[in-house]
C-alpha cells in the first residue's frame, strides 16, 4: 500500500462561491528565499468582477500559512 511522505495535510478553500479555487495549482519554488517552498492557486471564477484571481502562498517552519500571502486579480 502507497504511503504518503507528507508529514501534515492542510487544507485551504476559496472566499468565493463557485470560485473554482484549486482549479490549478502551481509550484513557485522558493522565491523569497527563506529555504520553504511557495505555491499558487487559481480560481478562474473570482475576483471584483468575477474574471479569475491567483492565490500565491509562501510556505514556512509551520507549514502553509492560513490566508495568501498575495492575491492577484488583473
Amino acid at each position: 500500500m502507497f504511503q504518503h511522505q507528507f508529514r501534515k495535510w492542510h487544507i485551504r478553500d476559496g472566499e468565493a462561491s463557485k470560485g473554482r479555487f484549486g482549479f490549478s495549482l502551481a509550484s513557485l519554488g522558493d522565491m523569497d528565499k527563506d529555504g520553504y517552498g511557495d505555491f499558487a492557486v487559481g480560481a478562474p471564477y473570482t475576483g471584483p468582477r468575477g474574471e479569475g484571481a491567483v492565490y500565491i502562498f509562501r510556505g514556512s517552519r509551520a507549514g502553509v500559512r492560513e490566508r495568501p500571502d498575495q492575491v492577484k486579480t488583473d
